[in-house]
């Protein structure tokens, strides 16, 4: 039997610090807002991408469309079967999520920083040419 008492919750740690990052914001040539938010400590890259294309935008009769191409998103591309594609990103370490709900669709992706931006050039190399 341990001495503790399990009827109370632990004492809460102490509170620590936290600088939060600046947002930068921008967009791109065909209109897509960004907002970028860089944490050197974390090697990682992290792009969630939000369209205003969910259920809700559909005409009547239309209902489930959405998200049944959201779902094809992750089904691969004209240049690579889904299974390519999966086995790409688990080749790369990355992952990739489509989510579509009324008001529009999610994508998000994660990955390695150094494959993102080319340290990794076998990673570059396998997401380009796979």
């Amino acid at each position: 039997m341990s001495g503790l008492d399990r009827t109370q919750p632990p004492p809460s740690g102490e509170i620590r610090h936290f600088d939060f990052p600046e947002v930068q914001t921008g967009a791109l040539p065909n209109g897509l807002d960004l907002r970028i938010c860089m944490l050197p400590r974390l090697p990682i890259v992290s792009v969630n991408l939000f369209l205003r294309a969910g259920e809700g935008s559909l005409a009547e009769g239309r209902a489930g469309t959405a998200v049944l191409t959201g779902d094809a998103l992750e089904g691969g591309t004209r240049q690579r079967s889904g299974s390519d594609l999966a086995e790409a990103l688990e080749g790369i370490g990355a992952r990739l999520g489509v989510s579509t709900g009324w008001e529009g669709t999610s994508i998000s992706g994660l990955q390695l920083e150094f494959v993102a931006y080319g340290g990794g050039d076998a990673g570059g190399d396998v997401v380009r040419h796979a």
